[in-house]
């Protein structure tokens, strides 16, 4: 913003860098506390492996891809183009994160959404211990902030208070998916996507709360430990 302020002067911008609290940062002195900075720098990319079990023991999840084997852990399905190795062609993993791997997680959002989510919401399960399927905005409110803080800890390993900026929209998306679905009438659960549940939603909770473990899901910090 400052360079924008300044008509994109490269001088400015450089000196804006090297005087940024990040550039000028200094070693942890020897009395100080680790954990109280875990918020800074840069986090390490899961490789394939780290997020398949981030999935299997978070969700209780095993991506399957396209396939019937193993999304992530074979060379033959998106362990590769995920950033893994063979040790054969391949022998040098990925370190940044690329449009693919973008469009692989994409992927995966989706389909454990759709896998996941019926499936808790019947049975009080991992994703969600404080909201049920009857739980609305107008109802229990309570319910759907707290286990909105809940998935922002276990997916993101983010603990936000009630009122925190990204709760609040994490919630508003909630409430526009919810919205838009009772303004078209459409409370219809596709099979896949059922976990044991009725083919029909009349509370219309079970969409809006797909929609937001996707968006959790989708954030790069969940590739990120």
């Amino acid at each position: 913003s400052t360079n924008f302020a300044s008509g994109f002067d490269m001088k400015q911008l450089v000196k804006d860098i090297v005087m940024s609290i990040y550039f000028r940062a200094e070693n942890l002195s020897a009395t100080a506390a680790p954990a109280s900075f875990a918020d800074l720098g840069m986090g390490r990319l899961l490789i394939p492996e780290q997020l398949n079990r981030n999935l299997q023991n978070i969700l209780g999840y095993n991506w399957t891809g396209p396939r019937t084997n193993d999304g992530l852990m074979t060379p033959d399905t998106y362990m590769l183009m995920y950033g893994g190795i063979d040790s054969d062609n391949v022998i040098t993993r990925s370190t940044r994160i690329n449009r693919l791997m973008v469009g692989i997680q994409d992927r995966i959002a989706n389909q454990a959404a759709c896998a996941r989510v019926a499936t808790d919401l019947n049975t009080s399960g991992t994703l969600f211990p404080f909201a049920g399927l009857t739980d609305t905005p107008a109802s229990n409110p309570a319910n759907i902030t707290a286990n909105i803080q809940h998935l922002h800890k276990i997916l993101l390993g983010e603990v936000l208070g009630p009122t925190d900026p990204k709760i609040l929209a994490t919630n508003q998306l909630f409430v526009d998916v919810r919205n838009a679905l009772m303004a078209a009438n459409d409370n219809a659960i596709p099979g896949v996507c059922r976990g044991g549940g009725g083919s029909t939603d009349t509370n219309y909770t079970v969409k809006p709360w797909m929609a937001v473990v996707t968006y959790l899901l989708s954030d790069y910090e969940f590739l990120y430990e």
